[in-house]
């Protein structure tokens, strides 16, 4: 073979070796990914009517969850707060907050449970409670995962916050551990769609609500000067602006505010959340929720009333105060019934004049 022909052959061997090793190799095939753990949906491991004794009208919050073939997790909250402030002696519902945290799991569901805590029987494979800055605490495990339940509780009476006894709260956790406990398989499953706090956008804008109470229902509640209004509009307060006379029945204290809340769309609606709000004023006081008020409701005690109703996504509470010259012994100020009807008159006022 020629020099030439030798060349030739050798640059045609060394473009075929080339053009092999450039081919594309067979793509792997994709591997399998496990799917996430079955777990229950914290949310629906208790029941409405426990949630409405234990917590009061409460909407759940679901903060979502996390989940790996393992090992999946949810998370759902109550809140109630209603301020019951007043000197009666009687026991109101202040705040409560109850949180539930469920657990599916392969691994040893108990090694989550506190050593520490005070040990809790006939629940679950093992259970235990601890009183912590959050509230007291129960966690109990069980075959295929682990829960954990923190409540805690303010009432008020006499002037004076109040804490339930280590008793209550013991009777209060067994009792919602034990309801989860039997729920656990029952309850739907749990979405994995990560940790979360809801997102709420602003509210709708208030009206300006100093226009909403007419000039007669103001003289009818005797105050004649505004105070108080805040640059929000949704505050507005009015008073008596001279000194009561020495007249039996004559006004000496008046003092009227209206206050107006806007609730935005989240994972609930707006009037859902005002409806709730509305209904938790009528729970704290053991008042029947009025229709008409959205599920609110007026009540009255020792010369002053509260008022607390809803429309849309407004909630609107009313505020008043009205002491008479105590001349007699007959009429030392007006009465109850007389301090919720003005109250609720300027409430219904309020939320006829409030857009749907």
């Amino acid at each position: 073979m020629s020099p030439a022909s030798a060349l030739s052959a050798l640059l045609v061997a060394a473009l075929v070796l080339a053009g092999c090793g450039g081919a594309d190799e067979p793509a792997e095939a994709p591997k399998e990914v496990a799917a996430p753990l079955q777990g229950p949906d914290a949310c629906d491991l208790v029941s409405a009517a426990t949630v409405a004794d234990v917590v009061g009208p409460s909407l759940p919050i679901d903060y979502g969850g996390v989940g790996s073939p393992d090992r999946t997790s949810s998370e759902c909250g109550w809140t109630f707060h209603v301020i019951t402030f007043g000197d009666e002696n009687v026991r109101r519902p202040f705040e409560r907050r109850l949180t539930l945290e469920a657990t599916g799991t392969k691994g040893d569901s108990c090694a989550e449970v506190k050593a520490q805590g005070t040990a809790v029987s006939d629940l679950g494979t093992k259970a235990a409670i601890d009183w912590t800055d959050e509230g007291v605490e129960l966690t109990f495990c069980r075959s295929g995962g682990f829960a954990t339940i923190t409540w805690s509780a303010l009432d008020w009476q006499a002037g004076k916050k109040i804490s339930p006894s280590k008793a209550e709260d013991t009777d209060t956790l067994k009792r919602l551990g034990r309801e989860v406990d039997k729920r656990w398989k029952s309850a739907r499953r749990a979405t994995a769609t990560s940790f979360r706090l809801p997102s709420r956008g602003p509210g709708p804008e208030i009206p300006a609500v100093c226009e909403f109470v007419s000039a007669d229902t103001l003289e009818a509640i005797r105050v004649d000067k505004r105070v108080r209004s805040d640059k929000s509009l949704a505050t507005c307060g009015w008073e008596l602006s001279r000194e009561g006379g020495t007249t039996p029945g004559s006004p000496i204290g008046r003092l009227l505010e209206v206050d107006v809340d806007s609730y935005p769309d989240g994972q609930y609606s707006g009037w859902e959340e005002a409806s709730n709000s509305a209904r938790q004023f009528s729970h704290a006081y053991g008042a029947a929720p009025d229709s008409v008020l959205g599920g609110g409701s007026v009540v009255a005690e020792a010369t002053s009333g509260r008022g607390r109703g809803a429309k849309g996504a407004f909630a609107v509470e009313v505020s008043l105060v009205a002491r008479d010259f105590g001349g007699t012994e007959a009429r030392p100020d007006p009465s109850n019934d007389e301090i919720i009807a003005l109250t609720r008159k300027v409430l219904t006022e309020v939320l006829a004049a409030l857009p749907q």
